[in-house]
């Protein structure tokens, strides 16, 4: 019998600047608005964010704005999705990506077009290490994990989603259907509406220049 465990990726909600920032006002504002209104009622049985402030400040709004999410949980030092980055050539390019985000330029736009190769072979590895950790989870998982642009993208890209660049708590899902051992399908979806926020973030005016 096979065993279909579905998985919501969400980048964090936006900082108070770019670079290595927590939250500001807009980021708690639009967090729980989408907890509200996207992700309430979904019964995750697990919800994860990364060791960076701001995933664990967005995860806890969405749980604030749902109402309960679900299980918080904190994942390791070296969260099992994010395979690679570590290395000192990833550092670098995760570098640049900072310098272009203060340049008001996206992330994902910048990895690709420096390091092409790079950013699929991260992906296939960020895939691997995704499908090693699925196969360890229970068999009626329903994920929420809130991680970081542009290594969500690279992971959904490794899955054939194709997907841009992530405005913040933005998403897509994997449903991924065990069948035996390294056996397995994955459905995806990166279109539904529940997965956008970009009616949230214009009704709360969140781009605005005067909004505080």
């Amino acid at each position: 019998m096979s065993t279909i465990r579905s998985f919501e990726f969400r980048r964090h909600s936006i900082k108070d600047g770019p670079g290595n920032r927590t939250l500001g006002p807009r980021g708690f504002a639009l967090a729980r608005a989408v907890g509200k209104r996207q992700l309430r009622g979904r019964g995750f049985t697990d919800c994860f964010a990364t060791n960076f402030w701001r995933t664990v400040q967005t995860l806890v709004a969405f749980d604030e704005g749902a109402g309960g999410v679900g299980g918080i949980t904190w994942m390791p030092d070296v969260p099992p999705i994010y395979a690679g980055h570590d290395r000192p050539d990833v550092r670098a390019m995760f570098r640049e990506c900072r310098a272009a985000e203060i340049d008001g330029r996206k992330m994902l736009d910048t990895a690709l077009a420096l390091h092409p190769d790079l950013c699929h072979e991260i992906g296939i590895a960020m895939k691997s290490a995704f499908l090693d950790w699925n196969d360890a989870l229970p068999d009626d998982a329903n994920v929420l994990i809130v991680g970081h642009s542009p290594s969500l993208e690279f992971l959904a890209r490794a899955f054939s989603i194709p997907i841009g660049s992530l405005r913040e708590c933005q998403g897509f899902r994997l449903h991924v259907e065990d069948m035996g051992p390294r056996h397995w399908s994955a459905t995806s979806d990166h279109i539904s509406s529940d997965l956008d926020p970009s009616a949230i973030r214009a009704e709360l005016k969140l781009d605005e220049e005067a909004w505080t």
